[in-house]
């Protein structure tokens, strides 16, 4: 049994999926900085449709970059923009991942009205790669430095395994405090709320289907409560990441929820990765 776990966490596997990992993770950090540079005036506050929370400005208790640094938003968009180009070429990835895990952190603390869960799950992928090897292939770093270090083991792909399964099955849990998603009807009443939709299209089709709506109500129940099972039993995992990134692709299809469902499904195209190469 020991050799079991052993060889689960700390065998040493093929950087592949790690590497393309921290290129995904780099594009959405990216894309995330450019958001905020163009949905927001960094220079307000969030009451006037900007960036930050004046509101909590003077009772602030945590010790982020712009409270100990007094660092002003356009320093920390630049920071952050560094950050993920650094990540992206794999220039000493693991420092930046620090250093943007912090950004983050702050970020959520300081303006936690306009915070999301895409933030949490960006802190997830930094959290882990920092205990990867980002840069083992495709990266500045390997052209800098040949040495060991950068073999990897699949400690961290493991325990970002673990988290997201958990984090699917949070999620179920919250969805079954309510009796929407119980009664099968959760789809079908997110389809009927209009300023929610991305595309008209597709929610207007699921408007008149309830009985489809239910069986998706259902499905999602049903592929996120077992994601852990999905997750750890290698025959079962490309299945489950596929049935994820569908119903994932669905919510973007029909409801406005930014670049959430992205990141899942990069987390997804990682676990794939894991089964074709660990």
């Amino acid at each position: 049994m020991i050799d079991v776990i052993d060889t689960y966490f700390f065998a040493e596997v093929n950087p592949i999926p790690y590497v393309a990992l921290r290129i995904m993770v780099g594009v959405l950090l990216f894309l995330t900085a450019l958001d905020f540079v163009v949905s927001y005036d960094i220079c307000s506050p969030v009451e006037e449709g900007g960036f930050y929370n004046s509101r909590h400005f003077a009772c602030w208790r945590n010790p982020t970059i712009f409270r100990i640094f007094n660092c002003p938003f356009w320093l920390y968009l630049t920071l952050y923009f560094i950050c993920s180009i650094c990540i992206i070429i794999g220039f000493f990835s693991i420092v930046f991942f620090c250093l943007i895990f912090y950004l983050i952190i702050s970020k959520r603390a300081f303006m936690n009205e306009i915070h999301c869960g895409s933030d949490q799950i960006l802190q997830y992928f930094c959290l882990w790669m920092i205990f990867s090897s980002p840069d083992a292939m495709f990266s500045v770093t390997s052209l800098i430095i040949q040495d060991d270090y950068l073999i990897p083991n699949a400690y961290a792909g493991r325990c970002m395994t673990i988290n997201f399964s958990m984090f699917y099955c949070l999620s179920v849990l919250a969805k079954l405090q309510g009796k929407d998603w119980t009664s099968g009807v959760a789809v079908w009443n997110a389809m009927n709320f209009p300023d929610r939709h991305c595309w008209g299209w597709p929610a207007k089709y699921l408007q008149n289907k309830f009985l489809l709506s239910r069986m998706m109500t259902y499905y999602v129940l049903f592929v996120e409560g077992l994601a852990p099972v999905g997750f750890v039993i290698k025959p079962l995992m490309p299945i489950w990441a596929i049935m994820l990134c569908m119903m994932h692709l669905g919510i973007e299809v029909t409801m406005f929820v930014g670049m959430f469902g992205w990141m899942m499904i990069v987390f997804l195209v990682f676990l794939f990765l894991t089964y074709l190469y660990w």
